[in-house]
C-alpha cells in the first residue's frame, strides 16, 4: 500500500485533484491517510486501521469471496481485532508494525494458530 494502491484513486489526468492527492500521500514519509484519501480508497473497497499498513479490507476481498467462498466471520473479526491491537501497541513504529504483521502472517497466527 505504500506505493501502489493510492493510484486506484487517480482519475488518470495529470494535475487533477486525485493526482495531487496521490502525490501528496507519496511525498509524506509517514504515508498518512488524509480523510479524503481514506474516503476515496474506501469507495474502492479499502478499509484501514489508524495507519496505511493496517489493511483491514482490500479491493480484492469480494472477488476472493466469490472465488474461494466466504471466510469464517469470527476468524475475520478476530484477525482484524488482533491487527488493531498490534497497531495500537506499536504506535508510530511503522517498521515494527510491518515486521510484526509479516511475522504473524508467516507463522500463521492470523489464521487462528497459537504459538
Amino acid at each position: 500500500m505504500r506505493e501502489d494502491e493510492v493510484w486506484e484513486t487517480w482519475d488518470g489526468y495529470d494535475d487533477s485533484e486525485t493526482h495531487e492527492r496521490a502525490k501528496v500521500f507519496l511525498a509524506d514519509p509517514k504515508r498518512t491517510l488524509t480523510p479524503e484519501l481514506r474516503e476515496a480508497l474506501g469507495e474502492r473497497g479499502w478499509k484501514f486501521g489508524a495507519t496505511v499498513f493496517t489493511i483491514l479490507e482490500c479491493s480484492c476481498c469480494e472477488e476472493n469471496e466469490a472465488h474461494n467462498g466466504a471466510p469464517d466471520k469470527d476468524e475475520v473479526a478476530a484477525r482484524k481485532e488482533g491487527m488493531l491491537e498490534i497497531e495500537s501497541g506499536l504506535g508510530d513504529d511503522h517498521d515494527g508494525l510491518i515486521s510484526t504483521f509479516n511475522e504473524f502472517e508467516y507463522l500463521g497466527l492470523f489464521d487462528g494458530k497459537e504459538l
